[in-house]
């Protein structure tokens, strides 16, 4: 888990997963040589409802790209199913360097998968659920979460800029936290870790995951006898406790 900068507009001070937005980059047709043929078969049916099969595609990337650009972790391999090894010190200065120079811009994440000959394990990325936020937010979001096992090797390194902390939580401490305000999450992210606290390992999780009939969740705000709470389409209902917003 990650925690965003307190000075951010959206959801200053929240625990969230690592994540972002698919950038038009991340649909570069030049992906598909460093993706597994099973990620470029499966993209648009696993996500019909996106434009396009370079959109669909373009979602795992993103996945991969963020959770490199935001904690330091790269789910790649070499082209023999070699995995990525950062435990040399040389190899991790480079690949730090990779990253600097990718939040900075001065390069750009095909670049780097290129010049380092890597293929993204986009496929031990498994589609988890989509949330889309409610239409009263004044900043909205359509957001897919995915799951995969951590790297063997890469520690998490939070960027300092947007996202101020990292740390490792089991389930049950992350709700423990929420519930006791000391650990700020927003619904998506407290439903995730909700069902996650059913499984007993990260493989039982993913293998469960694989099985799922994925459907779109769209959630409600209501104030409830003057309190801010936000509905599931279940019904079930949980307050607001952190700021959604800074104004």
């Amino acid at each position: 888990m990650v925690k965003r900068n307190r000075r951010l507009s959206f959801i200053p001070g929240a625990y969230v997963f690592p994540g972002g937005a698919i950038d038009d980059a991340d649909t570069d047709p030049a992906f598909g040589k460093h993706l597994p043929e099973s990620v470029r078969e499966q993209a648009w049916k696993t996500l019909p409802d996106m434009p396009d099969s370079g959109r669909a595609l373009g979602a795992w990337v993103a996945a991969v790209r963020e959770t490199f650009e935001e904690v330091g972790i790269l789910l790649a391999r070499s082209f023999d199913g070699g995995p990525l090894e950062l435990s040399s010190q040389d190899t991790a200065t480079r690949y730090d360097a990779h990253r600097a120079r990718l939040l900075n811009k001065e390069t750009t994440f095909l670049d780097i998968v290129r010049e380092e000959n890597l293929l993204l394990s986009a496929d031990e990325l498994v589609y988890f659920s989509h949330w889309v936020t409610p239409a009263i937010s004044p900043i909205r979001y359509d957001v897919r979460f995915f799951i995969a096992p951590a790297p063997e090797g890469q520690k998490p390194r939070c960027d300092g800029s947007e996202l101020t902390e990292q740390c490792w939580v089991t389930p049950d401490e992350a709700m423990d936290g929420f519930h006791n305000g000391r650990f700020e999450m927003v619904l998506p992210t407290l439903i995730t870790m909700e069902e996650l606290a059913n499984f007993h390992s990260v493989g039982e999780a993913v293998r469960a995951a694989r099985e799922k009939n994925i459907e779109t969740i769209l959630t409600s705000i209501k104030n409830i006898s003057g309190r801010i709470t936000e509905t599931m389409p279940d019904g079930r209902t949980v307050e607001n406790l952190p700021p959604l917003f800074r104004r």
